[in-house]
């Protein structure tokens, strides 16, 4: 024998209605989150989910009917969440225990009623709007443009949609009397049902267009990268149409929905990548790499070629642990803005760095190489750099002899891989522009330390790094070179 209505309080009807609203919260989460790519949230909807929500639904409802008609409406509720957790376990067990409960509850009542129906439009109406716009944004990212004939369609197709939820049932309850008079208090309260149900549905929309967006940076963030964008000169709570630009990108090993996110951002900043994927093909394929200030490249197969393309706004270039090769250093020569230029465990010798002369701008070198030796260092004369950071361990006191005859060298830094004596820390003092020495030694001999106090009676100020276990020598040292700053790393 069914129940009837009446037998229903309105707080069981308004717990169907939260349960309904949370079972949408979940259903679009567990969408949005296990999309594995942006253009293909319907594959991983029809595959990967709705099979097990089908299963879910059917069980669950199954369950509840069967304990509500023999048993009770409570024992159907509680059947309808063990079902339906049962049917999604072990991967959609929350999902369904929700459904479960959603539906046992639903299965109790004779017919739905005004509030159910409200609750069933505020989460098709949602849904619609967070995963349609959502759509919209990815394939306007892919294309880097939002002015294309699939986001257009998009919308358009979201907001038809939504208006028919909306407007349609508002105007059916519309009612004009004989003789085409007006019922102005049904008018107004209609209309301010549309304006309640409009600002909802323009509420999903920014929920789906920033969400979007911030599940491709999850992804960027889940495999090592970074992603960091300018602050908007918008107001917090204004609509921002325009893709945002990066401050910093960092990839790692990119997939093709991460590659597909860069080209849709319209300027980057400062552009980082990795992996043995990255290659010379693959840079040059990239819009951003020839408009970044900041271009690193890190253990990649990047061997120099995509520089003939000519970069006209780099001003900062690392490459490190890259198969960089000479060849490619004249088209770093001739980067106009290049001001800084690393170089940490490449394949460049004395031939790339001799084309670096042509480079004008360059104030700023680092060079960390195994590879490079003494005759190597001769090829650095004629260059107008500012700051030189060496960690060369094949280069010797006779090999930086060539730091005197760089005519702009005002501050260099030596690496804890070279050998450092006292004669080198003299014949640092023969620079005349010198105003800034990094140095580090192994050990802060007799010798070191009167070389040490000698430069820096000379104005130049000094910075050593040591490794000295010893707790009273470090005593003593501190007090012997009191204005000298001095830091013992841990041995």
């Amino acid at each position: 024998m069914s129940r009837s209505k009446q037998e229903l309080p309105q707080s069981y009807v308004a717990l169907v209605a939260a349960l309904l609203v949370l079972t949408t919260a979940v259903f679009v989460r567990y969408v949005v989150d296990r999309a594995s790519v942006g253009s293909a949230l319907v594959s991983s909807f029809s595959w990967s989910l709705a099979v097990p929500l089908l299963w879910i639904s059917l069980s669950g409802a199954v369950v509840a009917l069967l304990l509500r008609r023999f048993v009770s409406p409570l024992v159907a509720v509680i059947g309808g969440a063990l079902a339906g957790g049962v049917a999604g376990w072990p991967s959609y067990s929350a999902l369904g225990i929700i459904c479960g409960m959603a539906l046992g509850l639903v299965v109790t009542l004779d017919r739905t009623t005004w509030m159910l129906q409200f609750v069933l439009r505020v989460s098709l109406v949602g849904f619609v709007g967070y995963v349609g716009v959502g759509w919209a944004r990815s394939y306007g990212l892919e294309y880097a443009t939002l002015v294309n004939s699939t986001t257009i369609a998009l919308f358009l197709a979201v907001g038809l949609v939504q208006a028919g939820l909306i407007l349609v049932p508002i105007w059916r309850r519309l009612h004009f009397r004989s003789g085409n008079v007006v019922d102005w208090r049904k008018l107004a309260s209609g209309l301010c049902v549309s304006v309640f149900w409009l600002l909802f549905a323009a509420a999903f929309w920014a929920f789906g267009w920033h969400g979007e967006l911030k599940r491709r940076v999850r992804e960027i963030e889940s495999s090592g990268g970074k992603i960091a964008f300018e602050r908007s000169n918008q107001n917090v709570g204004s609509w921002n149409w325009q893709i945002p630009r990066a401050w910093n990108v960092e990839l790692v090993d990119p997939s093709p929905t991460q590659i597909a996110t860069l080209r849709g951002i319209p300027k980057v900043n400062q552009l980082s990548l990795s992996g043995a994927t990255v290659d010379d093909g693959f840079v040059m394929n990239l819009p951003h790499w020839a408009q970044t200030t900041r271009l690193t490249l890190r253990d990649t197969q990047v061997a120099g070629e995509f520089l003939e393309a000519r970069s006209v706004r780099t001003a900062y270039l690392i490459v490190e642990r890259s198969p960089i090769s000479d060849a490619s250093m004249k088209w770093v020569a001739q980067m106009k803005q290049l001001r800084s230029l690393s170089l940490v465990e490449t394949t460049v010798t004395a031939v790339g760095l001799r084309a670096l002369v042509g480079c004008v701008q360059l104030s700023q070198l680092t060079l960390r190489s195994r590879l490079i030796q003494n005759a190597d260092m001769q090829s650095l004369q004629g260059l107008n750099v500012q700051s030189l950071e060496l960690d060369c361990p094949r280069v010797t006191e006779d090999g930086l002899s060539v730091l005197s005859r760089l005519p702009r060298l005002e501050s260099v830094s030596l690496g804890k891989r070279m050998s450092i004596g006292s004669h080198l820390v003299l014949r640092l003092g023969a620079s005349r522009t010198l105003t800034s020495a990094h140095l580090f030694f192994d050990s802060l001999t007799p010798e070191i330390v009167e070389a040490l106090k000698e430069l820096e009676q000379q104005g130049i100020n000094l910075y050593v790094r040591t490794n000295e276990p010893d707790r009273q020598r470090r005593y003593r040292l501190e007090r012997e070179l009191k204005f000298i700053d001095v830091r013992f790393l841990r041995s």
